[in-house]
């Protein structure tokens, strides 16, 4: 029998924009607080996608950006 454990993938920012039915700017813009041009509907919105699907950002990917 094939191991029972359930793989489970971490949520991106596709997967919130695409949920939140955003784009993947809209939701970098709220993670990154460059919400001055957003309306407050969208931007807790998109909060409150991003507290559902338990989204943390990638440590890995993130090193990469900033190095």
């Amino acid at each position: 029998m094939a191991n029972s454990k359930r793989i489970t993938k971490q949520p991106t920012i596709k997967t919130i924009a695409m949920e939140a039915g955003v784009s993947i700017s809209t939701v970098s813009n709220v993670l990154n607080s460059n919400i001055e041009e957003m309306s407050e509907d969208t931007l807790i919105h998109v909060q409150e996608v991003i507290q559902k699907l338990k989204y943390r950002p990638n440590q890995i990917a993130r090193g990469l950006v900033t190095r």
